[in-house]
């Protein structure tokens, strides 16, 4: 009895159609983009932080980093009734 190996050409035909469907899917593959319009280049270079609000909020994080910094649990407490208070 003579036994022959598998007939190799089905098997080839098999690998190219998967090779076939891996060179379509990388072709599809896109990756992420963004553009940004010169229009908003600009802006972002214009627009400047406000001297006031960048002291303010320095003085927070220094008063946050020393311990310094206390919530006022009324106040707080106030600004979320008014808040809610308008939502309704």
């Amino acid at each position: 009895m003579k036994i022959q190996r598998p007939n190799q050409t089905h098997l080839n035909i098999y690998n190219n159609q998967m090779k076939n469907q891996l060179q379509k899917r990388e072709s599809i593959k896109k990756q992420d983009q963004i553009q940004i319009s010169n229009a908003a280049k600009q802006l972002q270079h214009d627009i400047k932080m406000n001297e006031n609000r960048a002291n303010y909020v320095e003085n927070l994080k220094n008063k946050i980093e020393t311990g310094q910094y206390e919530v006022d649990f009324n106040q707080t407490a106030e600004k979320m009734i008014e808040f809610w208070s308008r939502r309704s």
